[in-house]
């Protein structure tokens, strides 16, 4: 049996709009958007769930950044992931990233958790004036909130192995070869040197 999940997610609301509390610019794994149109400072709520979207893996971190338009005030910054998929965000276990910041640049990272369920889900930014209320849903007395997409994926990522030795190596025929000591790494697992199979070539 084949079925659609409907999510109607909240429309936040900010009661202030002003130029330097808003997102001009997020970048994440394939999401780069550019607010161009409405200008910023000019609409509270903007979704760009359908048009800018980005993979992440079960228990992977990411690095994200977030540019405004000035830094004149103190930019409050959330950032919630419904990674449950019920069409809310919690605004305390879905919250993935925090600051209050006077940059125009924030860049930082975020976890996907390896509960986190499968498939496509929304992110959602949340900007508002200094430490000031910042909730997934308003109502925010300054700011803007934008929302993305992430499809939530199985741990996809091959770990990294990084041989000791130098490089190229040289062996004379007819003699043994010792490796010098290699290392694996996982972004989900951590260190899987021990994993690593070693076998000699065939003669």
């Amino acid at each position: 049996t084949s079925f659609f999940k409907i999510l109607g997610y909240c429309i936040p609301t900010a009661g202030n709009l002003l130029p330097d509390l808003t997102i001009t610019k997020f970048q994440m794994g394939t999401i780069n958007n550019t607010v161009t149109v409405p200008l910023p400072g000019t609409v509270a709520y903007r979704d760009f769930s359908q048009v800018a979207s980005t993979n992440v893996d079960r228990g992977a971190t990411y690095t994200f950044t977030i540019t405004r338009t000035s830094n004149y005030n103190n930019a409050g910054i959330k950032i919630w992931v419904d990674w449950n998929q019920d069409g809310t965000f919690n605004p305390n276990t879905e919250l993935v990233a925090s600051t209050v910041t006077g940059n125009l640049v924030w860049t930082s990272t975020l976890f996907t958790p390896k509960t986190a369920a499968l498939g496509a889900t929304r992110l959602r930014i949340g900007v508002s004036y200094n430490n000031h209320n910042n909730t997934p849903c308003g109502a925010n007395i300054y700011g803007e909130f934008q929302d993305c997409r992430v499809n939530v994926r199985p741990d996809l990522t091959a770990p990294v192995l990084t041989l000791g030795g130098s490089n190229p190596t040289y062996v004379e025929i007819g003699r043994n070869f010792v490796e010098n000591g290699d290392v694996a790494l996982d972004a989900v697992d951590g260190m899987v040197t021990a994993s690593v199979g070693r076998r000699a070539a065939p003669e």
